[in-house]
């Protein structure tokens, strides 16, 4: 009970405001001749699905996109271009807007036949561009590209492998949710900090800890963030990482995490941070960058 009383005192006197998430509108795709309507639609579908299911952003509709250009060709009209109050609604309404484009390039399914049995992989290739709607200006790309392992051997043929065409398609774009979440890690990664006002210790090392991040901005309980410290080396500032942790309950602006790697080190770097602040109250806090979910976690 104590416990929660804490977590949620430090919701509500977060030291940062109130974050809102940004918008996203998806473009159709485009595809290359030989791939089918059907096939195209369900990338795409699973695409936004994706999107979706991360919670990072807001998706527009081509209706609200409409509006959001009507709306800032109306303040930028010459009854209005002097109006500085309307000069900074067109900021804001252009301000966290995305667009995000794809191409799907390939959907292909193969089969081989063995001793009697037909086996088949699918060849699912495509590509997604998003653009920043203030400045018109890539701010990420990438290609995605899901051809057989080529591992060879058991192993190989359990994940390259299915028994029918459809479950081997079903498969390749399965496989967009995680594309789509390790994209947005590494294009659009979540920064914040850990709270050194309440952590959880044992013995000599910090095993639980606040972020003063939450749901407001697409954290959700099971993410994952890297832990760094900030030291001045030769006059340079650099950001040393220290440890891992989990996000255990993520509430709106704020989120209790298990340390999952560096406990010592994590509660060495603390107990420095309690040092310098005394004489240096600029002193910097542990920072925090999301990161995928490590392949062996427990």
């Amino acid at each position: 009970m104590y416990k929660r009383i804490i977590f949620i005192a430090l919701a509500l006197f977060a030291m940062t405001a109130y974050a809102q998430k940004p918008r996203m509108y998806v473009k159709e795709f485009t595809k290359a001749n030989g791939v089918s309507q059907d096939d195209y639609s369900k990338v795409r579908a699973a695409v936004i699905s994706a999107l979706n299911l991360t919670e990072r952003f807001e998706l527009l509709d081509a209706a609200t996109i409409s509006s959001i250009a009507e709306e800032e060709e109306r303040r930028q009209s010459e009854s209005a271009i002097h109006d500085e109050t309307a000069r900074n609604e067109i900021k804001v309404t252009k301000a966290n807007n995305y667009i995000l484009d794809g191409t799907v390039t390939a959907c292909t399914v193969k089969s081989n036949s063995k001793d009697g049995k037909t086996a088949y992989t699918c060849v699912l290739t495509y590509s997604i561009t998003v653009t920043d709607y203030a400045n018109n200006t890539t701010v990420a790309s990438k290609k995605f590209d899901h051809s057989p392992t080529g591992l060879g051997g058991a192993l190989g043929k359990l994940l390259d492998e299915s028994s029918s065409a459809e479950g081997a398609k079903t498969s390749a774009i399965n496989s967009i949710k995680t594309d789509i979440e390790n994209f947005l890690i590494e294009e659009f990664p979540l920064r914040g900090e850990i709270y050194a006002e309440d952590f959880v210790t044992k013995k000599d090392k910090v095993v639980e800890c606040y972020i003063n991040l939450g749901t407001n901005v697409g954290v959700k309980d099971g993410d994952w963030f890297a832990i760094y410290e900030v030291q001045t080396k030769v006059g340079k500032t650099i950001e040393k990482e220290i440890g891992r942790l989990k996000v255990t309950e993520a509430d709106e602006e704020i989120s209790n995490c298990k340390v999952t790697k560096g406990e010592k080190e994590v509660k060495k770097a603390l107990d420095r941070y309690f040092e310098n602040v005394e004489n240096d109250p600029d002193t910097q806090l542990l920072k925090i960058k999301s990161i995928p979910e490590p392949l062996f976690s427990f």
